[in-house]
């Protein structure tokens, strides 16, 4: 067997059902993408960051098993109003990490 040493790509990141206001608290969910072009690996999570620094929040759950779909729901409370900026990078078993997919907003 030959393993690619590629980086996973990540194909898509957003929001599922989502409701914050600011000073209250809410569910933040995201969902996100991704494949790798080596069929003997797999996206096994991505990891966010904000202000280029992982978050503590990692989209492990997949749904279905092996779709790449990985997502998480979030409790959160919004501090103070204003845009915030986060990335999310695939990462495969073997820890390569993807680009970063373009900036995510919350308002």
């Amino acid at each position: 067997m030959r393993i690619s040493t590629q980086a996973p790509k990540a194909l898509m990141g957003g929001y599922g059902t989502t409701d914050l206001n600011s000073f209250e608290s809410g569910e933040l969910q995201l969902l996100a993408f991704g494949s790798d072009t080596d069929p003997n690996d797999l996206v096994t999570n991505f990891l966010v960051f904000y202000q280029s620094n992982t978050a503590d929040i990692g989209l492990y759950d997949e749904y279905p098993e092996g779709s790449g779909l990985f997502y998480d729901v979030l409790d959160a409370t919004v501090s103070s109003p204003g845009i915030y900026f986060f990335e999310f990078r695939a990462m495969d078993r073997f820890g390569e990490l993807s680009h970063s997919w373009p900036y995510l907003s919350v308002r």
